[in-house]
């Protein structure tokens, strides 16, 4: 597992390189309405990719949807360039369960 942070061939100024940073922000309005944005930067050496992620959700009882897009800022072809994805959310609540302890 250790051996990742070693293997790149220019030593550690690549391997400074291959850090991708993302920031994000979530804001709910009364637990059922939910926007957010976020920010994807990599290096230009390890794939360029640069991108603003916009989303919407909306949340009610046990069901939900989200919905995201994806904005290149770097003016380069990405696979998910100006895409819209949307996700369907069902809530699935564990079954009560007797409280056990490890000595039983």
């Amino acid at each position: 597992m250790f051996g990742s942070f070693s293997d790149a061939p220019g030593g550690v100024i690549e391997e400074l390189e291959e850090v991708m940073t993302s920031v994000g922000l979530e804001y709910w309005y009364r637990e059922i309405f939910a926007g957010r944005i976020g920010y994807f930067n990599e290096n230009i050496n390890k794939g360029n990719r640069k991108y603003l992620t916009l989303g919407l959700c909306f949340r009610k009882n046990k069901f939900g949807i989200d919905v995201a897009y994806v904005v290149p800022t770097n003016q380069r072809e990405h696979p998910l360039a100006e895409t819209l994805r949307f996700t369907l959310l069902m809530h699935v609540n564990k079954r009560p369960t007797d409280d056990e302890s490890v000595t039983d």
